[in-house]
């Protein structure tokens, strides 16, 4: 079991991971996602996206639920964020007020490889 510093020291390729990001998947970027990325990009839509998350991914989550629980719910009724910190910065601001005590867990990364 060797440190995670000393496996990615050279970004071993086949490694999955890279230089300065250990976290780094090595699983390709599926074509379709490429795809769609280009395909946005020559759209010209690269500005920020509703606040909430795009409608047509809001809408395809709700349909998913739907089929998934049997319970209706909206597009309106979700939201989508770009990453966990935003995420719990939204849910926090929603549930905790002004003199609540909260407690936050760091993140904790092991050093070695399981």
């Amino acid at each position: 079991m060797g440190s995670l510093f000393e496996s990615q020291r050279d970004g071993a390729a086949g490694s999955g991971r890279h230089r300065n990001d250990y976290w780094e998947t090595d699983v390709p970027t599926p074509d379709a996602l490429l795809n769609t990325a280009i395909d946005a990009m020559q759209r010209a839509q690269t500005t920020y996206s509703d606040g909430r998350g795009e409608a047509g991914l809001r809408s395809a989550l709700a349909e998913q639920y739907r089929r998934k629980v049997g319970r209706a719910i909206h597009a309106d009724q979700i939201l989508c964020f770009p990453e966990t910190q935003s995420s719990l910065f939204a849910i926090m601001m929603g549930v905790a007020e002004a003199g609540s005590e909260v407690l936050v867990a760091t993140r904790c990364m092991p050093l070695t490889k399981v």
